[in-house]
């Protein structure tokens, strides 16, 4: 008996620490870090105030747990998408085939579900008032992300070299991102979403064309 209440007590902690996160990722991604007040987060997450200090030990480390649980998310998302894919038969592989999928992985959940778009919006602030530790996207995204990438694409097409790999990666991943600023800026204008699977399928073919080409330029 002893042993299910602790369970129960368990996953009780377990429900109130996710309700707090998930409170929080809304209000700090509309309102940033200091327009959202441990009042704010706790009232939404249907919690008393001290929960915060409880479970994270203050709003400094909550904001650093919601930034690194959409972090890890987008990052797993995006290497498994790519060695998925890298796990195919070698016939079936090719450096377009690689960035089509990766492009398509590393479009999808921003596009398609709010949490997603709650990462943008983080992002965003976070350039324009950082609050994270220095390298901390670099290092539970960026990095970890781009190596695995970086790799698959020096398999995929012989004679390209890791810096050249490296480079081809960040002109891509600039390329998708302003795909996602000219959606946002549709959607503001026009007040509909440039989320049309035909119209991202058409935006993700010309990038990875675009990308290939400079590729196989790059080690004619």
């Amino acid at each position: 008996m002893s042993q299910l209440k602790s369970q129960e007590n368990k996953k009780g902690a377990d429900d109130t620490a996710t309700r707090i996160l998930d409170a929080a990722e809304v209000l700090f991604a509309e309102n940033g870090f200091a327009g959202t007040s441990a009042r704010d987060i706790t009232s939404s997450a249907g919690c008393n105030v001290a929960s915060i200090n409880y479970y994270f030990t203050g709003k400094d480390n909550l904001y650093k747990q919601v930034c690194k649980r959409r972090l890890n998310a987008l990052r797993d998302f995006r290497i498994n998408s790519i060695n998925d894919y890298m796990a195919q038969s070698p016939e079936d592989i090719s450096l377009e085939g690689l960035l089509y999928n990766f492009s398509r992985a590393f479009l999808a959940p921003l596009i398609e579900e709010a949490s997603g778009r709650n990462v943008m919006k983080l992002m965003v602030r976070e350039m324009l008032f950082p609050q994270l530790p220095a390298n901390m996207v670099f290092e539970e995204l960026i990095l970890p992300m781009s190596t695995v990438l970086q790799d698959a694409m020096v398999k995929v097409c012989p004679g390209l070299g890791e810096r050249q790999a490296l480079w081809s990666i960040f002109s891509l991943v600039g390329q998708l991102l302003h795909t996602m600023h000219i959606q946002d800026m549709l959607s503001s204008n026009s007040g509909e979403k440039f989320s049309n699977p035909f119209e991202v399928s058409s935006a993700v073919d010309h990038i990875v064309a675009f990308t290939v080409a400079g590729v196989e330029a790059l080690i004619a």
